[in-house]
């Protein structure tokens, strides 16, 4: 019986661990160093309006080569009242490294808004490119239900870095011939990009309390035409001051102190307000 209580409280911990795990990844926010940390964002194009049959191509934004991020907080690490760092971040030379499932991330084009079906028009194609050429195009797209187009942005490690929308409305070359729709219709189109960027990041250190609060060393401090009151960095603890033959009292200011003095002033019984 109390072999079966023991695995089972080792199963919820390491159930417990593999959640903490699993939130916050391979690191702890307040670590110093944060390698391929994801930083994911949200893109919305303007509305394009595309004729009949025309292809408008649309970039999708790159990474910024340096950013400064605050990682932590409860969204993050799902402790409750968990604080938030600083880091300086550049961007990482592996930018699918801190890509876990492709799926997450996408292009969504939604159509002209249409009253009658209560659904946005999808009569339009889109392609997405890199750099050596096309990568996929609608059949590997999801039509929702509300008529948008959801196109992955990533396929078998490719990442897209453009893509096409076309107006299928128009006439479209197919060979020799040429096929026209029976209503050809402008279209506008409202494209939503979502994406993540790896970045290796730096805990931001602040300036210590010696540089902000300096401490200033006096080796020596005298009264003009009086008593030395600091000498070689020792203090006396005592300095009186003699009145001058004139007709007016001698005074003195010391700064920090509340009170003047005309005759004597105890040092150590001087505080700073």
């Amino acid at each position: 019986m109390k072999k079966k209580i023991s695995l089972s409280i080792l199963l919820i911990m390491a159930i417990s661990l593999s959640t903490a795990f699993g939130a916050i990844g391979k690191w702890n926010a307040g670590d110093p160093y944060i390698p391929c940390y994801q930083l994911e964002s949200v893109y919305s194009y303007h509305t394009t309006a595309i004729a009949p049959g025309q292809t408008i191509s649309f970039d999708i934004p790159s990474c910024s080569p340096s950013k400064t991020i605050q990682i932590g907080g409860p969204e993050e690490v799902e402790t409750k009242n968990s604080p938030t760092y600083g880091y300086e971040c550049s961007l990482s030379s592996d930018q699918g490294c801190c890509i876990d499932d492709e799926g997450r991330y996408y292009i969504l084009v939604c159509g002209d808004y249409n009253e009658n079906n209560d659904n946005y028009n999808s009569n339009f194609k889109v392609v997405t490119y890199d750099a050596h050429g096309q990568i996929i195009n609608n059949d590997d797209g999801v039509f929702q239900d509300n008529g948008c187009l959801k196109i992955p942005i990533y396929d078998n490690g490719r990442k897209a870095t453009r893509f096409e929308v076309t107006n299928m409305s128009g006439p479209e070359p197919q060979g020799h011939f040429v096929i026209y729709s029976v209503n050809p219709t402008i279209y506008t189109v409202t494209p939503t990009i979502y994406y993540a960027c790896c970045y290796d990041c730096r805990k931001k250190v602040g300036l210590p309390a010696t540089i902000l609060y300096p401490k200033v060393d006096i080796e020596n401090f005298a009264v003009a035409g009086g008593t030395t009151v600091i000498n070689d960095g020792k203090l006396l603890t005592n300095l009186t001051l003699s009145q001058a033959h004139s007709r007016h009292p001698s005074r003195s200011r010391t700064e920090g102190c509340s009170h003047k003095t005309t005759q004597e002033l105890n040092l150590r019984d001087c505080q700073r307000e």
